[in-house]
């Protein structure tokens, strides 16, 4: 469903492009990205293209050494653009931000001016933009103790034929048919509950028998194999057909923290930590395929499936961002409260919730304008189809309705 909406999205880019495009690139060509003038945006396009526009030649987050690889013909230019786009963990905005300044720094260099290359750049640039933008954010999860999947939950629980099986889980193994992988195998882990306590190694698929119908999925290693890998759920993550761009990222990028609730509503006094994601799918198959693809391979301790329809143990309230800015924002905090100088602990900007910046409806809206944008400085309406492109104009962009099923693991309100 959250392909149908991005072709929805792409199509009603197209047929917005009737009112103002930015005419500023004329004048920048020939000029280093640094010294580019700051693109000037025709009265009439939507505000909230204005702002990410803005954002994008704020922040100028575009290295030099990409827009030589691709100038020059270096390396995969498709892998070039998804990685920049998606490495990091970025939450939606980021994403967003980055593709426009891509946008904007490709059309500005005069050695990509080709006005074919310059399409196919940007339909590139859109494409990862919307595979990345939706994507689940790999978070740091504490399973708690006790957790035992309620009724009506599956759950499978990976990694060797001798290591214990956790209550209420399925094993799978890596001879287990449902699995597919070449050099598949089993890694230990230094403790955390059964369901955590292995991995399956170098996992590249898996094709699970389930009921029909709308699930929650919530994939789980163990975090201390996982942090051994800058891709453990790998760079690119489908799931039932809907690619997602997962890119590289450290342990500091996972956003803290979600918890696996071994009751409803009550919080459990020891948990193990793992990274998690979680997706929601609908099954009409009777079969739920994952794929795993990019990365040194992909790693997996526990999947549970959780009906839409039940009530979740899989609690994301308190998630708001990153390790990294909690870390740094925790050292600001204590620097202030010794009157000591800072060094280097300047507190981050707060980030959005993980509930609203991960909505279905914003992240629908948030594609929808940025699809906006990129044709509004370059010319190029990503995904528009083939052919030379030709200036378009924005008006101010109107979303269409969200599917029920979310791309990032949260239901819409009601």
């Amino acid at each position: 469903m959250w392909a149908t909406t991005r072709n929805l999205l792409a199509a009603s880019t197209v047929a917005l492009a009737a009112s103002a495009f930015l005419g500023a690139e004329a004048g920048a060509q020939g000029l280093p990205a640094a010294d580019q003038p700051a693109a000037q945006v025709e009265e009439g396009v939507d505000p909230q293209v204005q702002a990410l526009i803005a954002e994008a030649e704020r922040t100028r987050p575009v290295p030099a050494e990409l827009i030589d690889a691709l100038a020059m013909g270096l390396g995969d230019a498709d892998q070039l653009i998804r990685s920049f786009i998606s490495d990091g963990n970025p939450t939606p905005q980021e994403v967003a931000v980055r593709a426009i300044a891509l946008s904007l720094a490709v059309g500005r260099d005069p050695r990509l001016g080709d006005p074919d290359r310059l399409f196919a750049l940007n339909q590139s640039i859109g494409d990862g933009m919307s595979k990345s933008l939706g994507a689940p954010r790999i978070l740091n999860v504490e399973v708690e103790a006790g957790f035992v999947p309620p009724e009506g939950t599956l759950a499978w629980d990976l990694g060797g034929l001798t290591t214990p099986v956790a209550e209420g889980f399925q094993q799978l193994t890596p001879y287990s048919l449902e699995v597919g992988g070449l050099n598949l195998g089993e890694q230990d882990g230094v403790g955390g509950g059964a369901v955590l306590e292995d991995v399956i190694q170098n996992l590249e698929s898996l094709s699970l028998e389930v009921p029909n119908g709308q699930y929650r999925v919530v994939l789980l290693t163990a975090e201390d194999i996982a942090a051994g890998s800058s891709a453990p759920f790998g760079e690119s993550f489908t799931i039932n057909g809907v690619e997602y761009f997962l890119g590289n990222s450290g342990v500091g990028d996972w956003f803290d923290t979600a918890y696996l609730r071994a009751a409803d509503g009550s919080a459990a006094a020891l948990s193990y930590s793992a990274a998690g994601l979680s997706v929601t799918v609908e099954v009409g198959n009777g079969r739920l395929d994952l794929r795993f693809a990019g990365g040194s391979g992909s790693m997996l301790s526990g999947i549970v499936l959780e009906p839409i329809a039940l009530p979740s143990r899989f609690d994301v309230s308190g998630v708001t961002g990153p390790r990294r800015d909690a870390a740094r924002n925790q050292q600001a905090q204590n620097q202030q409260a010794q009157n000591l100088p800072g060094q280097g602990g300047q507190a981050s900007s707060p980030s959005p919730p993980f509930l609203q910046a991960s909505d279905l409806a914003n992240v629908v809206a948030l594609e929808f304008v940025t699809l906006a944008a990129i044709a509004t400085v370059s010319g190029v309406a990503p995904a528009a189809g083939s052919g030379a492109p030709a200036p378009v104009r924005t008006a101010s962009p109107q979303p269409p309705a969200p599917p029920f099923v979310s791309p990032v693991g949260v239901s819409p309100a009601s």
